[in-house]
């Protein structure tokens, strides 16, 4: 990622939760009795109602679960970048539990280049509209997702904020790269590219 690229995608703000959520519903209400109630001396032919079984719908589908954990990684991704920009004492390998191999080295790169300049990012990012799709590998997902910078921004040590090039968007649609280990099942984000504003 040119030096350009990143100011323009991690200072959206200055350079998410996730937003995918399943929509249900069900009728709170009570069935209304249809057992008749039998008078004062005699004896009911029927038997004791049966308690309902609740039914709760849960997607089974694998490629649905593969999605939404793909898209999971997406965010907890920009949750660990939030903390390491946050704190100059944040151990930056803590990186590798949420990226791996181009994006791992990156964003190491990226915040450690921030911390020698004295700089501390303030506020967070925000993952808007994630939308996964399966590739020609089992184990890789692609996620596109418009990443929000505008209540993030970058501060001197004097508390100053780090000025903000000329006509930067604040927010930048991103491709990324996803990626299941096959031993431990997690996903990591592998890899990101500027598809355009949003």
């Amino acid at each position: 990622m040119t030096k350009a690229m990143r100011m323009a995608g991690a200072t959206l703000a200055m350079g998410s939760v996730l937003l995918a959520s399943a929509c249900g519903s069900s009728d709170g209400g009570k069935a209304p009795s249809t057992t008749a109630t039998p008078s004062p001396g005699t004896k009911s032919s029927m038997p004791p109602p049966k308690p309902a079984r609740s039914s709760t719908t849960t997607s089974t589908d694998p490629l649905a679960k593969k999605k939404a954990a793909a898209i999971a990684a997406v965010v907890a991704f920009w949750k660990k970048v939030d903390a390491l920009e946050a704190n100059p004492k944040g151990d930056l390998t803590s990186l590798d539990l949420v990226a791996r191999g181009q994006q791992l080295a990156q964003w190491q790169y990226n915040i450690g280049a921030e911390r020698q300049r004295g700089e501390t990012g303030k506020g967070s990012f925000r993952v808007l509209h994630p939308v996964a799709s399966s590739t020609s590998d089992p184990a890789t997902y692609r996620v596109n997702a418009c990443l929000d910078g505008t209540n993030f921004h970058l501060v001197k040590k004097s508390g100053k904020p780090v000025s903000k090039p000329s006509g930067a968007p604040h927010r930048v649609n991103y491709g990324y790269g996803v990626t299941q280990d096959p031993k431990t099942s997690k996903w990591y984000v592998t890899t990101e590219k500027v598809l355009g504003t949003c």
